[in-house]
Parts: C-alpha cells; sequence; structure tokens
C-alpha cells in the first residue's frame, strides 16, 4: 500500500518498491503531472480531477491523460518519455498509478477521505481505493 510518510509531494510503496513523485501543475493547476517509479523506471503520466455529483452526495472523477509521456513534463521538468510494447505490458502498470492517485488526491490526503471519495475509470471499470487492498476500516474509512 501507498503511504505518504509526511511528504508533501511524494509516496512509496516499499513492499512492491513502487515510488509516486507530483513533479508539476499545468493548466492554471488543472492538470498534474506525477511519475511512478516501477522496477527502477521512472513513468510520467498526466491526470485531471473533477467533481461529479449525484442525488446520493459527490465525489472526485479521476482521468488519466497521457501516460508514458508528458509533453510539458518533458520540455521544462526533464522527464523522459517511456513507451511500451503493447497494453498487455502497459496496463498493469496504468493499475498502479490508478491506485497512486486514488491515494494521494486530495494533495495526499486520499486515504483519508473515505473509500469512493476519488473514483476513476479504466477500460470500462470504475475503480475505487478499496480495490487495490485494505486502505480503510470494514466502514469505508
Amino acid at each position: 500500500m501507498f503511504q505518504t510518510n509526511g511528504s508533501s509531494t511524494e509516496m512509496t510503496d516499499s513492499e512492491r518498491g513502487l515510488s509516486w513523485r507530483v513533479v508539476g501543475r499545468i493548466e492554471q493547476g488543472l492538470v498534474i503531472i506525477v511519475a511512478i517509479t516501477v522496477n527502477g523506471l521512472e513513468i510520467p503520466y498526466e491526470y485531471s480531477v473533477r467533481e461529479k455529483r449525484t442525488e446520493s452526495g459527490s465525489w472526485f472523477d479521476i482521468e488519466i491523460g497521457a501516460f508514458g509521456t508528458s509533453p510539458i513534463g518533458q520540455l521544462e521538468m526533464g522527464l523522459s518519455p517511456v513507451y511500451f510494447d503493447s497494453a498487455q505490458d502497459r496496463d498493469p502498470v496504468v493499475l498502479l498509478a490508478i491506485e497512486a492517485v486514488l491515494a494521494w488526491e486530495p494533495h495526499g490526503a486520499g486515504m483519508r477521505r473515505g473509500d469512493g471519495y476519488n473514483r476513476c475509470t479504466f477500460k470500462g471499470v470504475q475503480y475505487r481505493l478499496s480495490d487495490f487492498g485494505p486502505y480503510f476500516d470494514d466502514e469505508g474509512r
């Protein structure tokens, strides 16, 4: 499981050897540039967050944009693109990236916001943080 360890920009998952960091924000802060390190390879990606409202309440929809690349991250922040040979190679890493963002948003507090506060859809499946492990107690907190 990812842990912030008190950092304002980074998380780690020491059991799986993963790290994740916020690199920057663009589009007046609406697009966040981040990087996840898997097996020693730093993979940049971008995401945005939008509030959704339904009759039962509100939640935040996270949309992964460019994955494996970030044009602004490359030009201004020194990130290198990562290309995958196939979706079979890429998709497990995308799921790790989704888990990280769900755990992070907003600003490192995702794990304290309750299950379903953040959601992200990938290949037609909507994910919540609880889909990735025991981040919450039995009551979803």
